[in-house]
């Protein structure tokens, strides 16, 4: 099954960085976005990312740059009061972008993100579960 497009948090693409698999998510969406926040973390415009899989997507993604800015405020308290000691930065522009866009699906293993993103009508994808999408597109099932 092919999506069209997707908001990507920093969890699954360091998850699929570690499996050398980065590049083949766009076997499974047409569009992967990317908050600012998210390229910071995961440093995709970086030195440290010098591998193949992963310059690719750092050449295939769009990196998003507009978003709900009330939405993303009442997100990173909400994020923040669940777990003070994380700043939630990726995670509420991530799904800020996706309601600000229409993106229907948000691609994280952040438990608290995927509520909030579940309760906006987001479709949620884990890193387990993109790995099953992957295979299938891959076997072609």
């Amino acid at each position: 099954m092919k999506f069209d497009a997707a908001v990507v948090d920093a969890t699954i693409i360091i998850g699929l960085a570690h499996r050398g698999l980065t590049d083949k998510v766009f076997r499974v969406f047409n569009v992967i976005y990317v908050s600012q926040a998210v390229v910071r973390e995961t440093k995709l415009r970086g030195r440290q990312r010098r591998r193949r899989d992963v310059e690719r997507f750092a050449k295939w993604m769009n990196i998003c740059k507009k978003w709900d800015v009330a939405l993303f405020q009442a997100l990173i308290v909400t994020l923040q009061r669940r777990q003070p000691k994380k700043k939630h930065r990726g995670e509420a522009e991530s799904i800020a972008q996706a309601v600000q866009q229409k993106i229907p699906v948000f691609l994280t293993d952040d438990e608290d993100a995927t509520y909030e993103a579940s309760q906006l009508g987001i479709r949620v994808i884990s890193l387990m579960e993109l790995f099953r999408l992957i295979a299938s597109e891959e076997t072609g099932e």
